[in-house]
């Protein structure tokens, strides 16, 4: 997937890995927001 990076944002990262799983999963976890802490260690608090 190539997805156009605004250069111009305040903070921009890009990063590309291969994740094993149906993008149905996927999608389901990357929009748990509350539980995001829970996969990611960089993130503390996440709040919707």
């Amino acid at each position: 997937m190539n997805i156009p990076i605004y250069t111009n944002a305040p903070v921009v990262q890009s990063k590309e890995i291969i994740i094993h799983a149906k993008p149905k999963k996927v999608w389901e976890i990357m929009i748990d927001i509350d539980n995001w802490s829970a996969w990611n260690k960089n993130i503390k608090n996440a709040k919707t």
